[in-house]
């Protein structure tokens, strides 16, 4: 009797089964299950373009470590100060000037003239104002007064007076009424009127 072989090759194979579950196959197992198993998918997908191997994100202690980077340099100029007066230099080249300087009446000073000491300079400044520096080229004193074409003088009468570009006097020391009173500047650095030997006026700026 004849016997019916049947054959075990008919049975279908399980590919689809055995690609589903490499598809969940992590290598390195440091990635969530659903990315790894996307790329993988990707990857079958397009096999004529692979994808790049997903980069580790950097954890945030390491970023923090990471020692800041300077600023490049910036061509803005920074605000600048004002120069500091610059000292005599009439003073520093002249150690010659006398330290005291006895004015009699009459004297006139014009825009840009001035008296000077060691330490003492008094100057009728173009800008109308007169005034008193020292030997560092500070000023200690001042009229105030501002104009054009003004002039000091220190009168007969023993007043020391500014004049305007007019004529009019916009400022006085108020030593009227003393003839033959002088001007003297002082090696203290003091200004005073004198009259017949006691101070009726001073710029007061001793040091």
């Amino acid at each position: 009797m004849p016997v019916l072989l049947v054959s075990r090759h008919g049975e279908p194979e399980r590919h689809n089964t055995i690609v589903t579950d490499q598809a969940g196959t992590l290598l390195g197992g440091s990635e969530p299950l659903e990315e790894g198993a996307s790329a993988y998918a990707s990857s079958s997908a397009s096999p004529s373009k692979p994808t790049k191997p997903k980069e580790k994100p950097i954890p945030r202690a390491a970023v923090q470590q990471q020692a800041p980077v300077a600023p490049p340099a910036t061509s803005s100029p920074s605000p600048t100060k004002k120069p500091a007066p610059k000292p005599l230099k009439e003073t520093e080249k002249s150690p010659s000037l006398p330290a005291d300087i006895t004015v009699t009446a009459t004297r006139v000073l014009r825009p840009g003239q001035a008296i000077e000491a060691n330490r003492t300079r008094l100057r009728m400044q173009h800008d109308g104002n007169l005034v008193v520096y020292d030997e560092h080229g500070k000023p200690r004193w001042a009229t105030m007064t501002f104009g054009q074409n003004y002039q000091a003088v220190f009168q007969a009468d023993g007043n020391l007076v500014v004049y305007n570009g007019d004529g009019r006097a916009v400022w006085a020391s108020k030593t009227q009424g003393h003839n033959g009173a002088i001007l003297r500047l002082q090696k203290d650095g003091n200004v005073v009127i004198y009259s017949s030997g006691a101070a009726i006026w001073a710029s007061k700026t001793q040091h």
